[in-house]
């Protein structure tokens, strides 16, 4: 989890940067960053309140959870780069995405 709250936290840096130097009102991916980082906190929060009760739903709630910090960290980290760098990244982000489908899948 600090692993995760590093890289969380390094990415809305860099996502902030980026809008603060480009515009003054906020690109469209930085709603789907917003959405996400929501997503991954209200996860977690119910994720911990039903634990006891419902250990299977929380274990995939969490899950839920660290795919949309991944997502979020995609969406800060390629938001100021080019074109091409962004391609490599979201495919990067596909492979890893099949990887673990597969794995646990098998």
């Amino acid at each position: 989890m600090v692993i995760i709250a590093f890289c969380l936290e390094a990415s809305t840096q860099i996502a902030i940067l980026s809008a603060q130097s480009s515009e003054s009102h906020f690109h469209p991916v930085f709603h789907m960053f917003f959405f996400a980082i929501t997503v991954v906190f209200s996860s977690l929060a119910v994720s911990k309140l039903i634990c006891a009760m419902h250990p299977v739903a929380a274990k995939l709630l969490e899950k839920i959870a660290i795919f949309f910090v991944a997502t979020a960290f995609f969406l800060a980290i390629t938001n100021a780069i080019p074109l091409w760098l962004k391609c490599i990244c979201w495919t990067i982000y596909s492979i890893s995405f099949l990887a673990i489908l597969i794995c646990n899948r098998y």
